[in-house]
């Protein structure tokens, strides 16, 4: 295998694990059934007591964070508005990124394919690599300190402060640092189950190019 050959598999298994982590990700952030699975979970829904309440608010955010609805300000104060804000914008530019590098990433593995490029199938090996890697490092630090992490990502991600809420605030009460560590695991769980097709995708690319030289 020449140094190009290298290059071009590292870059490629690297984009495709991007795709399946922001994928899981995005998947996770709309899951209203995952949302109601955690309300029972945390006790949400007894202690806003009002469980139709409960439910509309955070259809209206799902609605809201994928661009299909107005977000109803009287749920929240300012500082949530302003935060959400935020929160559906860094949504809106993960998913432009997702577009682009899938986009990318489809081109390429078809142009590779249709020139029966020999190493195709290393990419997808390769990609579940880089994907556990990533599983490990994130779960690792989810570990060690969980609050250090959510606060710098918040830190990295949003301007301001809008972010810092009073406990009393609608977002607090709906979503408690249980719900974001149950979220996290569930994006870690869906990335590995995609991982694990895109293996077979792999072995079956290898299957096909050993049946080539054979006929």
């Amino acid at each position: 295998m020449k140094s190009k050959d290298v290059v071009l598999i590292i870059i490629l298994a690297l984009i495709l694990s991007a795709v399946t982590i922001i994928s899981s990700a995005l998947l996770v952030t709309f899951d209203i059934g995952f949302y109601k699975n955690e309300f029972s979970r945390n006790g949400i829904y007894e202690n806003f007591g009002d469980r139709n309440y409960v439910d509309n608010v955070s259809t209206n955010l799902i609605g809201y964070l994928r661009g299909n609805n107005n977000l109803v300000y009287t749920y929240y104060s300012g500082r949530e508005i302003s935060h959400l804000k935020d929160v559906r914008n860094l949504i809106y530019g993960l998913e432009i990124f997702l577009i682009i590098i899938l986009i990318v990433l489809m081109v390429l593995l078809i142009l590779l394919f249709y020139k029966n490029y020999k190493y195709l199938w290393i990419v997808f090996i390769g990609g579940f690599g880089f994907l556990i890697l990533f599983i490990l490092l994130f779960y690792l630090l989810s570990l060690m300190n969980f609050s250090y992490i959510f606060d710098k990502f918040h830190r990295l991600f949003f301007t301001g402060n809008s972010w810092i809420l009073d406990s009393s605030s609608t977002l607090i009460r709906l979503f408690p640092e249980e719900f974001f560590t149950h979220a996290f695991i569930r994006i870690l769980i869906i990335s590995l189950v995609i991982g694990l097709f895109e293996i077979l995708i792999g072995l079956l690319i290898k299957k096909n190019n050993l049946n080539k030289k054979l006929f």
